[in-house]
């Protein structure tokens, strides 16, 4: 299974079941549709990034910044060659509502960043 497809498997059983608290930090979005993932980006270092469910997960926006991270994959108009050439990734180590960040299993997949 690809890192996009177990983050977005995550993201809609974590909405569904209303995860609980952990303490991790989270950032100020709203909304009851709303998943955040926090990790390490190359060349951010830590973030939260954010998206709206059930968006189909491509493209994330990096919580108080206008960075937007579209997972790459290969059939998908060549944006995995352009990860892969950049060599930019992001492994995300939790995962939930915002406010109810969960640990994950690292899940590490191409992106590319973009600078608004």
């Amino acid at each position: 299974m690809s890192g996009i497809t177990r983050l977005l498997g995550l993201a809609l059983a974590a909405v569904a079941t209303g995860a609980t608290a952990t303490g991790v930090a989270s950032a100020d979005v709203t909304g009851p549709q709303a998943f955040e993932f926090a990790g390490t980006c190359t060349g951010l270092g830590d973030v939260v990034a954010v998206n709206t469910l059930p968006a189909t997960g491509v493209a994330w926006q990096v919580v108080g910044t206008n960075v937007v991270l579209r997972f790459a994959w290969d059939h998908q108009d060549g944006l995995a060659a352009k990860a892969a050439a950049a060599g930019t990734t992001c492994t995300a180590q939790f995962a939930g509502p915002p406010g109810a960040l969960e640990p994950i299993e690292p899940v590490t997949f191409p992106v590319i960043i973009g600078h608004g």
